[in-house]
């Protein structure tokens, strides 16, 4: 079962991350991920999102903001690699963010993270869990979790 949001011991907030994180992601994903090169991370200006996870890693974001309405008709989040073994995922999503950078992010606003589980991607071998041995896609929490998590998983 998910632990509540403040009682997460494998996520410590800090209130300002280095970019050195993103560029360190940027080296490490491509020892991975051959068809992700550590220009193009770099050039996709992502950038940590706020909070520092097992060995100094980070979820790395990235914002697209409509270009051409006052105001978006929706917001879109983006997440790939909740497996660290499933490397398409994270692949996919990389090759598709440059075209939202040129500006065809129609009337949305995007949010992306190709990376939602960097400890588990780049654990050698890497794996589905994250680095404290929890799978990201069984442990969202979510407003009914405690009720009908138990009922949905097991």
């Amino acid at each position: 079962m998910s632990s509540g949001p403040t009682q997460r011991p494998w996520l410590r907030a800090k209130p300002i991350v280095p970019f050195s994180l993103a560029e360190s992601a940027c080296v490490q994903i491509p020892d991975r991920l051959s068809s992700v090169g550590t220009r193009q991370c770099m050039e996709l200006n992502l950038r940590p999102c706020g909070a520092v996870f097992f060995e100094e890693r980070s979820l790395l974001v990235a914002n697209f903001a409509v270009r051409r309405t006052p105001t978006p008709h929706a917001r879109v989040l983006i997440v790939g690699g909740t497996h660290g073994h499933r490397f398409s995922s994270v692949s996919v999503i990389f090759k598709w963010m440059p075209l939202l950078h040129s500006g065809r992010t129609g009337p949305f606003e995007w949010k992306v993270t190709p990376l939602l589980n960097p400890g588990g991607l780049l654990s050698k071998p890497s794996t589905r869990i994250n680095a404290n041995g929890i799978d990201l896609n069984r442990n969202f929490p979510t407003q009914n979790w405690e009720e009908e998590s138990q009922r949905y998983w097991i």
